[in-house]
């Protein structure tokens, strides 16, 4: 007769009646009862170690496992922003620097949504004076790069300085907080420039000007290399139809610090469907190479690309050129 395995109690009406006519047959029952409970202590004592203790240690690591903070909610809670909204305005304006462990320096971000793992990194935010737009605080923390350049460090105060692409007026207010004398600004609309700088006896406007065409205005007809300073920031064309005039204006020992963005550089063969660089490396060969033969054929020295800190409003990194006139050469005329 076959038994039902397990426990005694599970089977017993099946055995009733062998056992009482059978001692050899219950002292095999009793020992096979034995072995089946040591086989099913052994199962539970596997699971317990293997399965279910890992499985709890798990479990519990990720429940106290705190989860990675916004940056700006981070900074909430850290207590140096009374809002998400203050937050993520001084991380866009480049003020926010948070401690890399890999690098084992302080870092500027500028993406709000950059997440942060733990509480305790430290962070620190610039305090430096309020620009009038995001603009100008890409040039601002440019600029003490280039006050300590090694071989032509950069001269703001007393400069005349003239601001293709004034807009709102970001670069201009930056520099007049570092000490130009005057400001002379150009752009193709109409109306953007802040009221602050409006009043401003120390700004010049020309508006509903094309940068490519400066020679145009009557009234900067005689300031043909007066400017000891050209900054330079234009959207939606290449700034190659831009520095061929601008190098005009330039004083034999001044200095050109310009904007370049990628995206109107490169064409639209390089941008994803949102309108962004697919590839740096695309953007660093067309600096090192094309645009770099660029200005040396224009006659212009290359003092250094940098990088901007905050990134262009749809996430493209933008560059910073900074140039001098070469030496004892005149402009030469560029080839098409």
């Amino acid at each position: 007769m076959k038994f039902a395995t397990g426990f005694p109690s599970l089977a017993f009406h099946q055995r009733k009646t062998c056992l009482r006519n059978s001692p050899k047959k219950l002292f095999s029952y009793v020992k096979h009862s034995q072995t089946l409970l040591i086989e099913k202590n052994s199962r539970i004592l596997f699971y317990l170690t293997f399965i279910a203790f890992p499985l709890l240690c798990l479990k519990n690591h990720l429940f106290l496992m705190k989860k990675p903070l916004r940056l700006d909610v981070f900074l909430v809670k850290k207590g140096l922003c009374d809002s998400r909204s203050q937050a993520q305005r001084l991380i866009k304006e480049g003020r926010v620097q948070v401690f890399s462990p890999v690098t084992k320096k302080f870092q500027t971000l500028s993406t709000p949504s950059t997440l942060i793992s733990d509480m305790k990194t430290p962070v620190h935010i610039e305090q430096h004076p309020h620009l009038v737009s995001r603009a100008g605080y890409k040039l601002w923390h440019l600029i003490p790069l280039l006050k300590n350049h090694p071989s032509s460090p950069l001269q703001i105060k007393e400069a005349r300085v003239l601001d293709i692409g004034i807009s709102t007026g970001g670069f201009t207010d930056c520099l007049l907080q570092q000490g130009a004398k005057h400001v002379v600004g150009i752009d193709v609309g109409h109306n953007q420039l802040h009221p602050s700088l409006k009043e401003n006896k120390k700004v010049t406007l020309f508006e509903g000007v094309n940068a490519r065409y400066l020679s145009t205005i009557p009234e900067l007809k005689d300031q043909k290399g007066s400017f000891d300073l050209i900054v330079i920031d234009t959207s939606f064309i290449s700034i190659k139809h831009i520095l061929p005039e601008a190098l005009d204006f330039l004083t034999p020992k001044g200095k050109i610090i310009a904007l370049i963005k990628p995206q109107f550089e490169l064409g639209s063969i390089a941008l994803n469907k949102k309108g962004i660089v697919k590839d740096e490396k695309l953007s660093n060969h067309f600096l090192q190479n094309d645009f770099k033969n660029f200005i040396l054929q224009l006659g212009l020295s290359p003092l250094g690309f940098f990088k901007s800190p905050l990134r262009g409003k749809k996430g493209n990194q933008e560059f910073f050129l900074y140039a001098k006139r070469q030496e004892n050469t005149s402009r030469p005329s560029i080839s098409s």
